[in-house]
């Protein structure tokens, strides 16, 4: 599996949900996109990109390690948009592609919309397009992982996803408290309700996971 060039992190939004404002939609994605793009910027052979109106996003990445993570940061910035995330080895040139169109892996492509297609139907907002027998038996862990990811952030406030998000950011309580003018007793309740220590300790298992992979 050494002669394999890239990974193909491909996203679909649910289109059965409707975004409150469409005609900020596309500005709304170019600012998460970016900011995405930045904290991930080692990962990239084709940053995020967005097609068909926002309804489809894309990104060609050189290693896995991250591709949960990256969904992760783009599915809390859209919300309460719904993007569902599939993972696929690709054959696309490491010099990256315009479009989807030009990808030269259609199989990959294809395989992660299957994928991606039968991991919504299980309430799994990121799948792995397995190419072993060991794979395919830890695609049912990664499902599993991200279903419980996104039921638990499905239940988020507004207040609390900005909490969580900031945190993010800065990776400190004072100072989430400090940028969001509020005191680090409501961030920390603020988190703890939204189980993020939980869910962060899921995503470094996945992470380690995805690391291994070829």
């Amino acid at each position: 599996m050494s002669n394999l060039k890239s990974f193909l992190l491909l996203a679909e939004r649910d289109l059965r949900q409707k975004p409150q404002d469409p005609h900020q939609l596309p500005h709304r994605l170019n600012l998460v996109l970016q900011r995405v793009e930045e904290k991930f910027q080692a990962e990239w052979i084709n940053p995020p990109i967005q097609e068909e109106n926002g309804t489809r996003l894309w990104a060609l990445l050189r290693r896995p390690r991250h591709a949960f993570d990256i969904a992760v940061a783009l599915s809390e910035g859209l919300w309460p948009l719904i993007y569902d995330w599939a993972l696929a080895r690709s054959q696309a040139p490491r010099n990256g592609l315009d479009s989807l169109s030009h990808h030269e892996d259609q199989a990959a492509l294809e395989a992660a919309s299957r994928v991606l297609s039968r991991g919504r139907a299980d309430n799994a907002f990121f799948s792995l397009v397995p190419q072993t027998e060991e794979e395919a038996l830890n695609g049912v862990l990664v499902t599993a992982t991200a279903r419980g990811h996104r039921t638990i952030s499905q239940t988020w406030t507004e207040a609390r996803r900005r909490v969580v998000n900031q945190y993010r950011e800065v990776g400190h309580q004072g100072k989430t408290a400090e940028i969001l003018g509020i005191t680090q007793q409501s961030v920390s309740e603020a988190l703890k309700a939204a189980k993020l220590r939980p869910l962060m300790e899921n995503e470094a298992a996945l992470r380690s996971y995805l690391d291994r992979i070829q």
